[in-house]
């Protein structure tokens, strides 16, 4: 426990690197969400990207929304780039997949099967919730995920 290296992390005492210490909680998320009839803004919840795993592994990632209308019909918007917004974050749409709908506090998780390959690592991709708030859109911010 004297050895200078094992405080200074240095090999043979140093770890590899965590992806969660590499990465700001909710610092992939970008844009301003828009309410809808009720005043509620959605809000993403995207800080579980996607892992590229082995071989036999789970492959699917989950998405969320918070914030929004209760007991309303939800969707997730992705797309191949980010857009200027004010209300649309999200383009170039390569698929928009329906939720279960929203609880009564006005949350929602979408649990998506994905195969994922190891030619997807480190290419980005953009996401976006639409909810439907009594008949009216309302729209989350956006997220930028990157599978690793």
């Amino acid at each position: 426990l004297t050895d200078p290296r094992v405080a200074a992390q240095a090999p043979p005492f140093d770890r590899p690197q965590l992806y969660s210490e590499t990465q700001v909680f909710e610092g992939n998320e970008y844009g301003t969400g828009t309410a809808g009839v009720s005043g509620a803004v959605p809000e993403i919840i995207a800080n579980s990207p996607p892992l590229v795993l082995q071989a036999g592994a789970s492959d699917w990632f989950k998405l969320g929304v918070g914030s929004a209308a209760p007991n309303a019909t939800a969707m997730i918007m992705l797309g191949g780039a980010p857009s200027g917004g004010p209300t649309i974050w999200v383009t170039s749409l390569f698929a928009t997949l329906v939720a279960p709908p929203t609880n009564p506090q006005g949350i929602a998780t979408i649990q998506q099967p994905v195969t994922l390959t190891t030619a997807m690592i480190g290419i980005p991709f953009f996401a976006q919730w639409f909810v439907d708030d009594n008949g009216t859109a309302s729209f989350s911010d956006a997220a930028r995920i990157t599978p690793f």
